[in-house]
């Protein structure tokens, strides 16, 4: 637990700290939260941005502090015959990028809650003595909020993963929170607190972050791309170059789906060609890729051979 002096520096990870009865997140230079409900700016005058500091006092939300995971997951998370479900993705979709990727506002969002509501409604008939229960980033924006309202409609229980950064922009509710030390601590606890994870778009840290910790901690990462789903354009790109020239990620479902594929054991066995083995499945499958790509980067004239 961060225990808070007249010596604390604030940085732009930010620090959490009780106050008596009270939880408080400061964050340095985070001004695209000052509009959310609660934050206010300790030192406005401040001519620089970047050196100004903005606070949000917590009254009623049950917090667990870094160091406190253990207890949250005993008391939150560690049912039996559970099945933990989140969706990651994004935050927000302004009006320029509706535009640019060919889709209707709120959208994303509607898309997001049916996925959603869809997989539990399956699991609930299939699985009648399953504990379902959701997890999500908190915040009261885009995709996390999709997946609050899917856990209301079902009456499910829900938990959240946030970090000081993150939390100027999580509401002062009754839904308990874990709180990590900084992004990657909050994103390390939250994928290593579920069974799968539905990935329908998302940036930078969706990719980088989530992905991989799916990977080292054993869980299901699965992509569906909405943003392509719901495109009136005919495609969102998998990277965009941003203002400073930098190639980035904006739509992490399409990333992955444009340049990763996969064939294992069980697809092997299965596509056995007659006369042949599991080898002569993986050759052809190989091959198939290896073909793809090839051509692709072939001149027009040189695509097709005969």
């Amino acid at each position: 637990m961060e225990k808070r002096t007249k010596k604390t520096k604030v940085t732009r990870d930010g620090i959490i700290f009780r106050q008596g009865k009270y939880t408080i997140v400061q964050v340095l230079g985070s001004k695209h939260a000052a509009s959310m409900p609660g934050v206010l700016c300790l030192n406005p005058d401040e001519p620089k941005e970047d050196d100004r500091i903005y606070q949000k006092t917590f009254t009623q939300k049950p917090i667990y502090l870094p160091d406190s995971y253990d207890e949250f997951k005993g008391i939150y998370l560690s049912n039996e015959d559970s099945f933990i479900l989140s969706m990651n993705g994004y935050s927000s979709i302004n009006a320029e990028q509706c535009r640019r990727y060919g889709i209707q506002k709120g959208s994303y969002d509607a898309a997001c809650e049916a996925v959603l509501a869809k997989a539990i409604a399956h699991c609930r008939s299939e699985f009648t003595g399953a504990k379902i229960q959701l997890i999500y980033g908190a915040s009261d924006m885009g995709v996390d909020a999709a997946i609050e309202k899917v856990a209301k409609r079902f009456n499910l229980d829900i938990v959240g993963f946030s970090c000081p950064e993150y939390m100027l922009y999580v509401k002062d509710d009754k839904i308990p929170v874990f709180v990590g030390k900084n992004d990657d601590d909050y994103g390390d606890y939250y994928i290593k607190s579920l069974d799968l994870l539905i990935a329908t778009g998302g940036r930078e840290h969706a990719l980088k972050h989530d992905v991989s910790a799916t990977c080292i901690y054993g869980k299901r990462v699965h992509f569906v791309d909405i943003l392509n789903s719901l495109s009136s354009t005919g495609g969102v790109p998998a990277t965009i170059i941003n203002a400073e020239g930098k190639v980035v990620i904006d739509n992490a479902a399409a990333a992955f789906g444009k340049n990763i594929s996969f064939f294992n054991r069980e697809d092997a066995v299965a596509h056995v060609p007659t006369g042949g083995d599991r080898w002569d499945a993986i050759f052809t499958n190989v091959n198939s890729v290896a073909t793809e790509v090839c051509r692709s980067k072939m001149s027009p004239e040189k695509k097709f051979s005969y």
